[in-house]
């Protein structure tokens, strides 16, 4: 059993998991031998303690060391682990846990208990407290065949379970269809498909069951998105998507919920990544209602990711009380580790937007980043800063110091990694060409900047290349 596994699946447990997996261990339903406790217990408290001759002392100090009997305790304590997690689903998964009494007390003849399980899961079915409404249809027609097949032993053979059983698996059907054709196609913008065959069958069946009249929310729903995706030039279906999910969005469970807003957001991205700007607005109150639905919180916490991506298209609409106020409400959320240079930076991108160069800069100074693009992001918007300030001697600075690191971090990306020397070297050059405006005529420093123009103007690759193109242009008279 690798011990650093082991030690990874415990660091990834909040508090108060940790607590119940400790009640786990220590219950002799689950677990008869002592030695887990205490070295689950040790393991807990002293996470960084990697010392195996310790931790074999710990559980068993009466035994000498023994490298493969650690070995099996720890691959012990790793399956009692892993019946915790199970536990942990099971406890989140309500509608999971009615269905299995139900199919237990099914196979022991229990049938009063039978019956009381599965009146329970039809009022959780019908409150929608499920985060999978495929899964639900799934299960309906499970509890049908379950009731047939009990009728059949009653000597009380009907059509009703039968014909309940076939239409709720029906939904399930055209439910797993319509995600997994969306998926598809979604993907097909990153990954082409060399062999289409199986998917226009896949289609063509899909499309005719789409005709039928009893649509339920969620498959009306992804009708809706698979109509976006499959002909986004036509305007009419995303607005009728996000129409449908303004108006159904109460008949739809919270984990359904999140991946349709995702399918809107994304349409909307591309269409303002082609330069149709007017979709920003659109992607803003798409955002605002996934806040207002928590959607956008996974396992109750806010994603970094997601504060940054807020927090950016918020500076962007220049809606700067909203994103302070957002920032100010949410920064709680976000998990403990690294929450206070997160904060710290976007802070800084809100500030600098704002023209509070000297406040950003501050912030900035404070952040410590181990996130990638975090700390990608904080880098360029030194720079910004940096120039804006027209500290030319500090921007050199911290242009070397930049370009040293991109090229011996090995975590960043080629692709990343690319863009972002394009951006110190343009801006190196930019920065020296002002430097020199002074001792150069009007017609040197034109030949310089028309060249520096060209390239910025021609060259793809360049990160935060908007900004670096409206320094360009703003340097134009500065020859003169």
């Amino acid at each position: 059993m690798s011990f650093s596994s082991l030690t990874h699946t415990l660091s990834q447990l909040t508090h108060w998991e940790q607590k119940r997996l400790q009640k786990l261990v220590d219950s002799p339903y689950f677990n008869t031998d002592q030695r887990m406790g205490r070295l689950l217990h040790h393991m807990l408290a002293h996470p960084e303690d990697n010392d195996r001759e310790r931790l074999h002392h710990i559980a068993d100090p009466s035994l000498d060391y023994r490298y493969k009997r650690l070995n099996n305790w720890l691959s012990d304590l790793n399956e009692l682990v892993e019946e915790f997690l199970v536990q942990e689903q099971l406890r989140q998964d309500r509608p999971q846990r009615h269905i299995l009494l139900m199919k237990s007390c099914q196979q022991r003849g229990l049938d009063r208990q039978y019956q009381k399980a599965g009146r329970g899961y039809e009022r959780m079915a019908q409150r929608n407290e499920t985060e999978d409404t495929e899964t639900l249809h799934w299960h309906g027609y499970q509890i049908a065949l379950w009731e047939d097949r009990h009728a059949l032993e009653q000597r009380r053979p009907q059509m009703e379970f039968l014909q309940q059983g076939i239409a709720s698996l029906e939904q399930a059907y055209l439910i797993a269809l319509l995600k997994a054709a969306c998926q598809w196609r979604n993907r097909q913008n990153v990954i082409q498909a060399e062999d289409t065959r199986f998917w226009e069958g896949i289609l063509a069946e899909m499309k005719v069951r789409l005709k039928r009249e009893d649509l339920t929310p969620l498959a009306g729903l992804y009708q809706q998105v698979w109509l976006t995706l499959d002909d986004p030039e036509d305007v009419s279906h995303f607005q009728h998507l996000v129409h449908a999910l303004d108006q159904r969005r109460a008949e739809v469970s919270k984990g359904e919920l999140k991946p349709l807003y995702q399918y809107a957001q994304n349409y909307c991205i591309k269409q303002a990544n082609q330069g149709k700007l007017e979709y920003l607005s659109t992607l803003f109150e798409l955002y605002q209602a996934m806040i207002d639905l928590g959607l956008i919180f996974h396992q109750g916490y806010l994603q970094p990711a997601d504060l940054k991506n807020i927090v950016t298209l918020g500076v962007r609409l220049e809606r700067f009380s909203w994103t302070q106020e957002f920032l100010d409400s949410h920064a709680q959320y976000l998990p403990a580790e690294g929450r206070e240079g997160i904060i710290a930076y976007n802070q800084a991108y809100l500030l600098h937007a704002k023209g509070e160069l000297r406040q950003a800069l501050r912030h900035l100074r404070e952040a410590e980043l181990t996130d990638v693009y975090y700390y990608l992001g904080a880098r360029c918007l030194l720079l910004k800063i940096y120039f804006e300030l027209q500290d030319h001697e500090g921007l050199e600075g911290q242009l070397e110091a930049f370009a040293r690191t991109l090229r011996r971090n090995k975590t960043i990306s080629a692709y990343q990694r690319r863009i972002h020397l394009n951006l110190v070297s343009h801006l190196r050059r930019l920065s020296q060409l002002l430097v020199a405006a002074p001792s150069l005529d009007t017609k040197q420093y034109q030949k310089r900047w028309q060249e520096l123009k060209q390239e910025v103007d021609t060259q793809p690759e360049i990160a935060n290349v908007g900004w670096l193109r409206k320094q360009v242009l703003r340097a134009e008279g500065e020859g003169r």
